[in-house]
């Protein structure tokens, strides 16, 4: 019997637009969480806004998902879609409208002014506690784009104006806190969550000739490629000392980054391979194998908000990163501990921690791992947050 169907017992709904199991870090966030607040002595729904179809893989046993079919017009023109997603909420509040076992409290993750608005009035009306859990304060790095961008004028009005109304927050990141706090607002801060217990370290590699660095995402806006190409290929320019395992970007894309047009190389060296777009637990597997993963961020409003579940993902498998600091990372990575830092993702200092990196001795590289999967099991295990929610959030 799934725990979920337990008569009489409390429960707690997590709604959002997201996809769930299946929509990547956003899902996992979710998961952390909802494996906290199982553990603190409460049922978890997940109620999503996607359509049934979108579940590809397995829900977690301790789960229900409920999907509300909100996402139905991810492929129409952008113009409908805005039109669309004013309505966002509306079948979730017809769904818990629908429900006689009413949640002992709501967390809404994304969906911003139009789900808020809706998931307020419900609560209201049956004295439900209504939660946000924010994980980012999204900003396109441009006065004019933000001044034309209807989706950043919702989440500004959402940031500034609702989010202080309801009942508390969970939040991601310090930068966020502070912020709320400030208006006196119940928060905690999470960062993102895992069961490090399920997760074994698989690295079995005997030398670390040549290094291997990997990197797993999209790299958009947020991550800096481009100077760790330069630094890789100065590296490399005599003999291959370094290769780089790129998933989540493809080969056309990677050509496209300025060093390659710079250089004027149509195809990329034999020492960077870009897998492309693989599934989670395939760049869990090749961040695993790996010597380290890498991450560079510019310091900005966006990556001081967020907190790099990619970061959670590679210490807890035992992989140690080679990265700049935003944000709160720098409370948990140690220089020369579990990690090479660089004041800046510059080339210069991406050649030098790279450089360090291919000088350890293999002791102090099985030192570096050890404490990466430390560090992982000391502050990102679920566990940790139970009584956050529990004591805190649900008081």
């Amino acid at each position: 019997m799934n725990n979920t169907d337990q008569p009489n017992k409390p429960w707690v709904a997590y709604v959002g637009p997201f996809r769930f199991p299946d929509g990547g870090a956003a899902a996992r966030r979710i998961l952390g969480n909802a494996l906290s607040i199982y553990e603190a002595g409460y049922d978890v729904k997940i109620i999503s806004g996607q359509t049934k179809e979108e579940i590809k893989t397995e829900i977690p046993d301790f789960l229900e998902v409920i999907s509300t079919e909100e996402r139905t017009a991810e492929k129409l023109p952008q113009f409908l879609k805005r039109i669309i997603y004013l309505t966002m909420g509306r079948k979730t509040y017809n769904w818990f409208k629908s429900q006689n076992n009413k949640p002992n409290y709501i967390i809404l993750y994304s969906g911003y002014t139009p789900y808020i608005l809706w998931m307020k009035y419900y609560c209201k009306k049956n004295k439900i506690p209504l939660f946000f859990d924010a994980v980012e304060w999204y900003d396109q790095n441009s006065v004019i784009k933000n001044i034309l961008s209807p989706y950043q004028w919702n989440i500004e009005f959402s940031m500034r104006f609702l989010l202080p109304k309801l009942n508390g927050l969970i939040v991601i990141s310090e930068y966020l806190q502070k912020i709320y706090e400030k208006k006196s607002i119940k928060t905690i801060k999470i960062p993102p969550t895992i069961d490090t217990k399920t997760i074994i370290p698989t690295y079995t590699k005997v030398s670390k000739k040549p290094l291997t660095i990997a990197y797993t995402g999209t790299p958009g806006s947020k991550d800096l490629l481009n100077e760790l190409l330069e630094a890789i290929c100065y590296i490399n320019e005599n003999d291959i000392f370094v290769t780089l395992c790129l998933a989540g970007i493809t080969e056309p894309e990677l050509i496209a980054y300025d060093f390659f047009k710079k250089t004027k190389r149509t195809d990329s060296p034999s020492y960077i391979k870009a897998y492309g777009k693989i599934n989670h637990d395939a760049a869990i597997k090749l961040v695993g194998s790996s010597d380290f993963s890498i991450l560079f961020r510019e310091k900005n409003k966006v990556s001081s908000a967020g907190f790099p579940t990619k970061l959670v993902e590679s210490l807890s498998v035992g992989t140690p990163l080679i990265a700049n600091i935003t944000g709160d990372i720098g409370i948990y990575l140690l220089d020369g501990i579990n990690s090479f830092v660089c004041q800046s993702p510059s080339k210069e200092n991406i050649t030098n921690a790279i450089e360090r990196a291919l000088s350890l001795q293999a002791h102090e590289y099985e030192n570096m791992r050890f404490n990466a999967r430390k560090t992982a099991i000391e502050n990102f295990d679920y566990r940790h947050y139970t009584l956050s929610f529990k004591n805190e959030l649900f008081k």
